[in-house]
């Protein structure tokens, strides 16, 4: 195969066209590579590029590792010396000077001594407000700390509570800029479950319900709670309208639509995530849609699939398509995922 057309590894392309890369590219490129190796140390040596030219790009030269050496990188941006180093012209055009007419270069490497220094501690001090970089290198605790802090989970014992529910401590780190927030908003909650879930999600608010009174509040003639004009209420259970919001999913697949079934991994996670969220004394309830294309036939049995479970999925004998996406399924957000209807 011709060399000009055959793959090459990034290294590759590093070591042969370095000046096409950026300085932090290129030498988080080579950190990796070392850490590949198992090395946990870097052998880079940094020097600076002895010209008064505009530099066209960050790094100049890359010599590769030789036998007993570390492989030596050029860099045309900062220095002692160069069109942007901290000295003076004059000293650049003495060590030009120097190497020309006498071919010493001896004041050069000794101000590489300095530079190597300078330039290790600028790359450094960049990595340490990258958390890719980090990330990419296998150290993640402290980044992964903060943002669990952000989210609420600073402590370890607040920490991989919902694990078992099969919503990680990592779902947090990276939403912690959702749940950071006082309240969550209701676009907020939306944009969090579509994203994590990957199915279409709608918001309901004010989804009415009966609430059942306490018998210490129910009317009683000439004992309890019969003052006309302060709380007389007929029956045992009242109207609530502000209390309780739905969460729609979908048009969804069948594939797609099971595991959001009571029992499954994914309607846990569900609730214990929007729980979390919220924090606030309100109630949900959730609505799967199934796409109308995806309703199966109604069968017996445990296993097969479109299998009818009496209350929570079945359609005997299909389902018109005219009627749309099935949405009848509702469910209340606890435990049991009883019916909500």
């Amino acid at each position: 195969m011709n060399d000009a057309l055959s793959p090459k590894s990034v290294l590759e392309q590093l070591y042969a066209r370095p000046y096409e890369f950026d300085f932090f590219q290129a030498v988080r490129i080579l950190e990796l590579q070392q850490l590949r190796c198992g090395c946990q140390e870097l052998p880079l040596r940094f020097r600076t590029h002895l010209s008064l030219a505009t530099p066209a790009s960050s790094v100049y030269a890359l010599q590769p590792p030789a036998a007993d050496q570390p492989q030596v990188m050029t860099i045309n941006f900062m220095g002692l010396t160069g069109p942007s180093g901290a000295l003076p012209t004059r000293y650049t055009e003495m060590l030009l000077a120097r190497r020309l007419q006498h071919r010493d270069q001896t004041a050069h490497h000794f101000f590489d001594l300095l530079n190597h220094r300078l330039i290790t501690l600028f790359y450094q001090a960049w990595r340490k407000h990258q958390a890719t970089a980090d990330l990419e290198c296998g150290l993640q605790a402290d980044w992964r700390q903060m943002l669990l802090s952000l989210a609420g989970l600073g402590t370890l014992g607040l920490q991989n509570r919902l694990k078992k529910d099969g919503v990680n401590d990592d779902v947090f780190a990276y939403y912690a800029g959702r749940f950071g927030t006082r309240s969550l908003s209701e676009e907020g909650l939306r944009t969090l479950l579509t994203d994590y879930f990957s199915v279409p999600v709608e918001i309901l608010p004010f989804q009415g319900r009966w609430l059942k009174l306490d018998e210490a509040d129910l009317l009683t003639l000439g004992r309890q709670n019969c003052t006309l004009g302060e709380w007389p209420v007929l029956g045992r259970q009242v109207w609530d309208a502000q209390s309780q919001f739905r969460i729609r999913l979908g048009p969804m697949s069948y594939q797609q639509f099971q595991p959001f079934l009571p029992g499954g991994k994914d309607f846990r996670a569900l609730t214990k995530l929007v729980r979390f969220a919220i924090e606030i004394a309100v109630t949900f309830d959730i609505q799967l849609v199934l796409a109308a294309s995806e309703v199966p036939p109604c069968t017996l049995g445990d296993s097969q699939a479109g299998a009818a479970r009496p209350g929570w999925i079945g359609w005997l004998g299909g389902r018109p398509a005219r009627l749309g996406d099935a949405d009848e399924v509702v469910l209340q957000a606890s435990e049991s995922g009883k019916p909500a209807r």
